[in-house]
């Protein structure tokens, strides 16, 4: 993860992309001082080789098509930076209603930096991804609320650097601000199964 880590150091000193109006750039407010600042570049794998690489290897392609049972095929990525007091995610899916958005929608977290309860890690509500949308199907994004999950059945994803972890774009997920003195860096890299692929075509 270093060679990883690196990268993504490299990345963050491109200060000419970083700007509030370049819509790959994300932001985020300071937990305590409200302090706007730079959190994630949504997509990343055309700025960086190195995720690139990664995000086609062989190892992780394998593992997501045996989930399919198919050819698994990069759908989306992005890479969040989440530096200390940085705010977190409520809760959601990232699946949304969109013509062809894909069902098969999967996520690879990989971890560059240690993610727990402290840094702000993902926390996953496990077994609701069979039960697919929870939200309207308007093609909007929606936040969910305790009414159609019970937030005792959250898992939070500890990670060390180089874990990766999986998770259906049906399954709700959240995280915490980042607590720590640490950042939490963490690449997303996001697939669907040929069939949909296919289904673009159309």
């Amino acid at each position: 993860m270093v060679g990883l880590a690196n990268e993504a150091e490299r990345l963050l000193g491109l200060t000419d992309l970083k700007d509030s109006d370049n819509i790959r750039c994300r932001w985020q407010n300071h937990a305590t001082t409200g302090e706007c600042r730079f959190d994630c570049f949504d997509p990343v794998i055309d700025l960086s080789p190195v995720c690139e690489q990664l995000s086609r290897d062989p190892r992780l392609l394998e593992v997501i098509s045996q989930v399919y049972g198919e050819p698994a095929h990069l759908f989306k990525d992005k890479l969040i930076y989440k530096p200390p007091g940085a705010l977190g995610y409520n809760l959601h899916q990232d699946f949304i209603s969109w013509p062809d958005f894909p069902t098969s929608f999967v996520t690879a977290i990989v971890a560059i930096d240690p993610a727990d309860a402290d840094s702000g890690a993902t926390e996953v509500f496990p077994g609701y991804h069979q039960m697919g949308c929870l939200s309207p199907m308007d093609g909007m994004y929606h936040e969910l609320t305790t009414e159609v999950v019970d937030l005792s059945k959250g898992v939070i994803l500890n990670l060390q650097p180089g874990d990766v972890a999986l998770f259906s774009g049906f399954t709700p997920h959240r995280s915490s601000a980042n607590h720590s003195e640490h950042w939490r860096l963490l690449l997303y890299l996001s697939y669907t199964a040929l069939r949909n692929v296919l289904g673009f075509s159309r």
